[in-house]
């Protein structure tokens, strides 16, 4: 008889890339009955074998949030729940589901400082102890952990000596799609996708484009951007950086893609630049973003982070950067220009790495055997 397999999100949608698109996908493929339950919008269906019973908590207390949540655990009778966040944990804890083991999929920090957000003084150093109390509480009544990375397992292993294992978020290479590699010395398109303000290295990236177009006054530079205005200041921000660019830049601004088209349309670009701020926080968060560009092909220029440090090798199409160092990034992207057989060798090396390493399908068994 099939195990019944629960994943509940608090923290992500019903078709986050990561639950549904290879966890859930995968465990499908080895004939568990899964369910996704996501607080986070009102869906109900069925798609690639894989039953989605979601709700929208926007109007609800945390508590019915809970109560709902623990509903649909007791509906479904899962041997193993799936949680993406404290509050999926506690709600599954408190279900007093029999002999269900509790996994909980460490992929957020909890507190970050999205969760700290526009609070000050005291209510900011409140918010943090609650938040961290509720993630240490959580830690106590889960069975396992898996880990999306090294830095999310760090505080845990202080605490808590349970079965744990790092899955990181390398794609199914299914999903992207390869376009062929073009000449750049005439135009180039350098793709962006992420939060359009200063966290984020927005400012960075518009700072590179302007230097290298005043370089190469001929050169045609399309910048993509994939991404949306989150706020009213974050539009205004972005207006005034575009503002009185050199003619030869193309500004591209589409919204936030869902999973299957962004995989289908970031590979149509012939280089990635993400230049966000090197801060404690997000040194220490490893952006699942770069995996998908190396599968496209493609060079990728990133800010120099202690996570890609950690789990990527020292490679040439890997170009781990000072974010504010604008002269030394127009440098690398000029070698390319310039060269396109050097441009041709790493994209190709790339799209290697992300065949031989950075795919789901090699860590794909690691999991199943977890769960199991």
């Amino acid at each position: 008889m099939s195990k019944n397999i629960l994943f509940v999100n608090t923290a992500h949608f019903s078709h986050d890339d990561r639950t549904f698109y290879h966890q859930a996908v995968s465990l499908v493929g080895k004939d568990y009955n899964v369910t996704i339950v996501s607080s986070k919008e009102e869906l109900k269906l069925t798609k690639s074998g894989i039953n989605i019973d979601s709700f929208d908590d926007t109007t609800l207390s945390r508590k019915a949030g809970i109560k709902e949540i623990k509903k649909r655990i007791c509906q479904y009778a899962p041997q193993i729940i799936i949680c993406d966040s404290p509050i999926s944990v506690i709600a599954a804890s408190s279900a007093k589901q029999k002999n269900a083991t509790i996994i909980y999929d460490v992929t957020e920090w909890f507190p970050s400082k999205k969760n700290l957000q526009n609070v000050g003084g005291i209510k900011r150093i409140i918010k943090f102890c609650v938040a961290a109390m509720l993630n240490f509480y959580a830690g106590l009544k889960t069975n396992k952990f898996i880990f999306g990375e090294y830095y999310k397992f760090v505080p845990f292993k202080l605490f808590f000596w349970k079965k744990s294992i790092e899955i990181p978020y390398f794609p199914d290479l299914k999903h992207i799609k390869c376009y062929p590699l073009k000449e750049i010395s005439n135009e180039i398109t350098i793709l962006y996708s992420g939060g359009l303000n200063e966290d984020k290295g927005f400012n960075n990236v518009i700072d590179v484009v302007y230097k290298l177009a005043l370089t190469h006054q001929n050169l045609k530079i399309n910048l993509k951007t994939i991404a949306s205005f989150l706020t009213e200041s974050e539009k205004i921000y972005f207006e005034k950086l575009i503002f009185n660019l050199p003619q030869n830049i193309h500004i591209h601004l589409s919204g936030f893609l869902p999973f299957l088209e962004y995989c289908q349309t970031i590979g149509n670009a012939d280089l990635f630049l993400d230049l966000r701020k090197i801060d404690t926080e997000n040194t220490r968060c490893l952006p699942i973003k770069l995996f998908y560009y190396l599968a496209c092909g493609r060079p990728v220029i990133y800010s120099d982070l202690k996570a890609i440090q950690k789990k990527t090798a020292n490679s040439d199409f890997i170009h781990l950067v000072n974010p504010k160092d604008i002269q030394s990034i127009c440098v690398i992207i000029n070698n390319y220009i310039k060269n396109q057989d050097l441009y041709e060798k790493q994209s190709m090396e790339a799209r290697k790495a992300a065949e031989n390493e950075y795919n789901w399908k090699i860590i794909e068994k690691r999991f199943i055997d977890f769960v199991q």
